[in-house]
């Protein structure tokens, strides 16, 4: 579940284009674990925080996807 200074960024426009751009250039869409399921939950490597959720460097960054 997000946490709650995280949500309004998920329902953001600009999130769902950086999700949705993500997952259609990373293998396909297939999902990165499997590699046999389409995939549709995208996952940060460093973590957002209340203090890094205005990065754009950490959230819109697909090299942190």
């Amino acid at each position: 579940m997000a946490k709650e200074y995280v949500k309004k960024f998920y329902k953001s426009t600009s999130w769902e284009k950086c999700r949705e751009s993500y997952s259609a250039t990373t293998l396909g869409g297939i999902c990165e674990q499997c590699k046999e399921v389409p995939g549709s939950i995208v996952d940060y490597i460093v973590e957002m925080t209340p203090e890094s959720i205005d990065n754009p460097d950490i959230k819109l960054n697909h090299e942190n996807l």
